[in-house]
C-alpha cells in the first residue's frame, strides 16, 4: 500500500468564479490505476473521463500508479487536461474534441468514433492548440491518417482536409515533451499524412528544411577530433564562471559528451527550465510564422524571467527564431525580451578567445557583457 498526498484542482463552473486547490490524502495499492486513486477522493461528477495533467504532462486515467509514483513520488498536483474547459474539478467539457470527429464523418463509419475517442489525450496535450484553437490538433491528424489508410477510396479527400495551411498537419508539434507516455507509433501516422500532402497538394505547404549539426566544423577549425576533448582544447581565455545560462535542448533528449565538456571547460553555470525540451517553433515556422513566434516567445520569456544572462541552444537553426526573429517573438507575447542566444560552438569560440570566428557579432542580439 502507498499513501499519496495530492493537491487537487477544484472548480465548479456553476458556482465558482475562480479555481482553487485542496490537499487530499489517499492510500491505495501501487498495482492499481490512477483512476482508482482519484475515485477515493472525487465524486463521480468530478472524475476525469480521459486523463489529467500532472507536472505539465497529460496522463491517461488508466495509467499504472506504479509508473506515476516512479516519476512523481507520493506527492504531486493534479490538474484537468484543460483548465479552460473544466466544469467540475477534474471533469471537463470535451465538445471541442468531439466536434473534430464530425469533420471526417462523410468518410468514416460511426463505429470509428471509438478509435477516435481513444486519442483524446493527444488532443488535449497538443501544444499548438494552446495558441490557436482552430488548429485541428494531433489527435485529429492521427485519426485522419488511420482513416485514410482504412478507407483508401477517400484518401485524397481526407488528405485535402489536413492539408489546410492554418489548421492542418504541418502545424503539428511533437507531443513527446507533453505526454506522460509517448507512443513512437504516432510519429508514423504524422509522417504518412505529410507525405500524402506533398503527393496531392505540393503547392499548399512549404517544405520543411533540415539543418545539419555543425559541431564537426568547430573540431575541424581547431584541428581536433572528439577523442581530443577535453585534453587538447586550447587554453581558456574568457571564463564564464560569473554567468548563468538556460540550456535549451529542443526535441533533443540530452547533451552530448562534447557539449558537456564545453560547459565544463568554460566554467558556465547552467540550468534547465520547464520548456527546455519543447520545440522552439521552427517546426511550424515555414508554414505558420504567427504560431512559431508565439511558441518561441514563451520559451524566451521563461528564460528571461528565470534571471539567466543568455540561452544556450543545440540546434543552429533555432537561431532563426530565437535570435533573428526575437523582435517578432517579443511582439507576439507582448513583452520586451532582448535575451542573447548562443550555440555551444559560439560559447567555446568565445571561451578560447576566437571571437571573430564565433559569428556572435552577426547576431541580432549581441551580448554586451561578453569580451567582444
Amino acid at each position: 500500500m502507498q499513501t499519496f498526498f495530492l493537491k487537487i484542482f477544484r472548480f465548479d463552473a456553476k458556482t465558482d468564479y475562480l479555481p482553487y486547490f485542496t490537499n487530499e490524502e489517499a492510500t491505495v495499492k501501487l498495482e492499481n490505476s490512477l483512476k482508482s486513486l482519484l475515485k477515493k477522493i472525487l465524486p463521480n461528477e468530478a472524475m476525469p473521463k480521459y486523463g489529467v495533467n500532472i507536472g505539465g504532462l497529460a496522463v491517461d486515467i488508466n495509467a499504472p500508479l506504479k509508473e506515476i509514483y516512479e516519476k512523481f513520488e507520493e506527492s504531486f498536483t493534479v490538474m484537468p487536461l484543460s483548465t479552460k474547459r473544466a466544469v467540475k474539478d477534474l471533469a471537463i467539457e470535451s465538445e471541442d474534441f468531439i466536434s473534430r470527429f464530425k469533420i471526417l464523418e462523410p468518410f468514416v463509419k460511426d463505429e470509428d468514433f471509438k478509435s477516435y475517442e481513444e486519442l483524446a489525450l493527444y488532443h488535449y496535450a497538443s501544444p499548438a492548440l494552446k495558441y490557436d484553437e482552430e488548429i485541428y490538433g494531433t489527435a485529429f491528424y492521427i485519426f485522419a491518417s488511420k482513416m485514410a489508410q482504412k478507407y483508401p477510396e477517400y484518401e485524397k479527400e481526407i488528405v485535402q482536409i489536413v492539408s489546410d495551411e492554418k489548421k492542418g498537419v504541418y502545424n503539428h508539434i511533437s507531443l513527446r515533451p507533453h505526454l506522460f507516455e509517448f507512443d513512437d507509433e504516432s510519429c508514423g501516422f504524422i509522417t504518412f499524412l505529410k507525405d500524402k500532402v506533398r503527393k496531392y497538394f505540393p503547392k499548399k505547404v512549404a517544405f520543411e528544411k533540415e539543418i545539419e549539426e555543425e559541431s564537426g566544423s568547430l573540431l575541424t577549425l581547431l584541428n581536433l577530433t572528439e577523442n581530443d576533448i577535453p585534453s587538447k582544447l586550447p587554453s581558456l581565455k574568457h571564463s564564464f564562471d560569473k554567468f548563468n545560462a538556460a540550456i535549451f535542448l529542443g526535441e533533443n533528449s540530452e547533451l552530448s559528451g562534447f557539449e558537456k565538456e564545453i560547459i565544463k571547460f568554460s566554467n558556465l553555470n547552467t540550468k534547465y527550465l520547464p520548456k527546455h525540451r519543447h520545440n522552439s517553433g521552427m517546426k511550424v515556422f515555414d508554414n505558420n510564422k504567427k504560431l512559431a513566434f508565439l511558441i518561441a516567445g514563451e520559451i524566451l520569456l521563461e528564460a528571461l524571467d528565470s534571471g539567466v544572462d543568455f540561452m544556450l541552444i543545440r540546434n543552429k537553426r533555432d537561431l532563426e527564431l530565437l535570435d533573428r526573429a526575437q523582435k517578432e517573438c517579443a511582439k507576439a507575447v507582448g513583452r520586451d525580451i532582448n535575451l542573447p542566444i548562443l550555440t555551444f560552438e559560439e560559447l567555446l569560440f568565445i571561451a578560447i578567445g576566437k571571437i571573430d570566428d564565433s559569428g556572435i557579432k552577426n547576431h541580432k542580439i549581441v551580448p554586451n557583457f561578453l569580451p567582444i
